[in-house]
C-alpha cells in the first residue's frame, strides 16, 4: 500500500485568473436607457468596393457587386420572361396618378412640396394648365429610373438644388448614378451608409475607355447627405440588396446555355457503339 504524502502547511493555493473587462463600443454613459449601440451590424466597415467582391451570403461569382450589375443587366434584356415579370410591377406604378396628400400640413408647405416634385395637391383643381418652371424637376422621369432598384437591388441619385428668386432652395434634379459607376461603398459600423465613391469618368468599372480631359484618375466622393437611396430587400448592413432576378438566375443560366447553334452542332461528333 502507497505511503500517503501530506501537503505542507505552507503550500500557495491557486488564485483565479482576473475577468478582464468587456470592451463596450461607444460611450459607458449611466443612463435609465441604453442611447449607445454596443453591438454592430456591419462586421466589416468601408469593406465594400468593386474590388474586394465581399458578401458572406452569396457564392456564385457572378453575382457578387459589381459582377452583379453586368450580370442582371443581361437576364432583363435577354429574357422576356424575366422581363415581363419586372414591367408587370413597374407599370402599374408608373400608370399610378401621383399627388400629393397634405395628411393635416399647412397649405404653404404642401404647396411648396408639389411646387417641387411637380405633382398635384389632393382636393385641387387639375384643369388649370401648370406653369414651366425653369429646371423643374420631372416625378414621372425619376420613379422610372427609380424602379431600376428592383433589377439591380439598389439605385442611387444625387440632390440637386437651385435657389429661387425668393431666397428657397427649391429641387433641380435627383441626378441617377447608375450602379456601374460606383467604385466604393462606405459603411459604418453600425450599417449606416456614410457615402459612395465613383469610379473616375472616362472608365467603366475601373477600367480605361475613353479619355476625359481634367479628370483622368479622380475618383468622385459623395457623402450620404446628399444621396437618395432605393434599396430593395437589404440584409443588415449591406446597401447593395436584392435583385428581383436572383431567384431566377439559375434557370436563366440553364436557357441560356441549353441554346447551341447549327453550326456548333455540326461540329459535333456523335459515337455509335454495335453490340
Amino acid at each position: 500500500m502507497a505511503p500517503k504524502r501530506s501537503i505542507p502547511a505552507t503550500a500557495p493555493l491557486r488564485t483565479p485568473a482576473k475577468r478582464l473587462p468587456r470592451r463596450v463600443a461607444g460611450h459607458n454613459t449611466k443612463t435609465a436607457v441604453p442611447v449607445t449601440e454596443a453591438g454592430f451590424a456591419n462586421p466589416f466597415p468601408g469593406m465594400l468596393s468593386a474590388f474586394s467582391q465581399w458578401d458572406q451570403f452569396e457564392q456564385v461569382p457572378e453575382l457578387l457587386w459589381p459582377n452583379s450589375v453586368r450580370t442582371y443587366t443581361r437576364m432583363w434584356r435577354e429574357d422576356s420572361r424575366l422581363a415581363s415579370v419586372y414591367y408587370a410591377i413597374a407599370l402599374p406604378v408608373l400608370r399610378t396618378a401621383w399627388r400629393i396628400d397634405p395628411n393635416g400640413a399647412r397649405d404653404e408647405v404642401t404647396e411648396f412640396v408639389a411646387a417641387n416634385l411637380g405633382l398635384p395637391i389632393v382636393g385641387a383643381d387639375e384643369s388649370k394648365p401648370k406653369p414651366r418652371i425653369r429646371d423643374r424637376f420631372s416625378w414621372s422621369q425619376h420613379l422610372k429610373l427609380a424602379l431600376r432598384h428592383l433589377q439591380y437591388g439598389h439605385q442611387v441619385f444625387e440632390q440637386v438644388y437651385r435657389i429661387g428668386e425668393d431666397g428657397r432652395a427649391y429641387l433641380r434634379k435627383l441626378a441617377p448614378r447608375p450602379s456601374s459607376t460606383i467604385a466604393y461603398w462606405d459603411i459604418d459600423l453600425d450599417g449606416g451608409l456614410i457615402g459612395i465613391t465613383q469610379f473616375p469618368p472616362g472608365t467603366s468599372f475601373g477600367t480605361p475607355l475613353g479619355v476625359t480631359g481634367g479628370m483622368q484618375g479622380l475618383q468622385l466622393q459623395i457623402p450620404v447627405n446628399r444621396l437618395v437611396v432605393y434599396v430593395r430587400d437589404p440584409d443588415p448592413g449591406q446597401w447593395i440588396g436584392n435583385s428581383l432576378f436572383r431567384p431566377a438566375y439559375k434557370h436563366w443560366l440553364l436557357k441560356t446555355s441549353s441554346f447551341v447553334s447549327r453550326p456548333q452542332l455540326r461540329g459535333v461528333t456523335v459515337s455509335v457503339s454495335r453490340w
